[in-house]
């Protein structure tokens, strides 16, 4: 194989980790948006929404991505800890960023659909270089 060829493992990895955060994303929009219309639009429903959301979003996501894509072995105490500990940080700082946007004008929908993109290349990072890394 060429030296500057993409290796296919990861690309695999990569279509993966797109296909089953695809699914965790509908999961997390449709429970944010549900949430979110609950009784009065509010900051304080748009942050419960949030965390909600994410932590249903997190449970499909971790599972599938470390029996399918990661193919883990490693301890699922620890693997999960990491997850939710990395989680423990960017529910904060994604619920702070879509109220944030929702206060400059933003669409409830579109906050959160812009937070998720980002969050999707942060977390699949996270996931391959961190929590499912193979030991050299």
């Amino acid at each position: 194989m060429h030296a500057s060829s993409p290796h296919p493992k990861g690309i695999l990895q990569f279509l993966q980790f797109l296909c089953f955060s695809l699914g965790a994303g509908v999961i997390e929009f449709v429970s944010f948006l549900l949430l979110s219309s609950i009784g009065s639009r509010n900051e304080t429903m748009l942050i419960i929404a949030e965390v909600s959301s994410v932590v249903l979003s997190c449970l499909f996501n971790f599972t599938l991505n470390r029996k399918f894509t990661f193919r883990s072995t490693n301890n699922i105490v620890l693997g999960m800890f990491l997850y939710g500990l990395y989680y423990l940080i960017a529910t904060p700082v994604g619920a702070s960023f879509i109220v944030y946007l929702t206060r400059c004008g933003w669409a409830d929908w579109l906050a959160k659909a812009t937070k998720m993109a980002l969050n999707f290349v942060l977390d699949f990072l996270y996931c391959k270089c961190i929590i499912f890394r193979q030991a050299k």
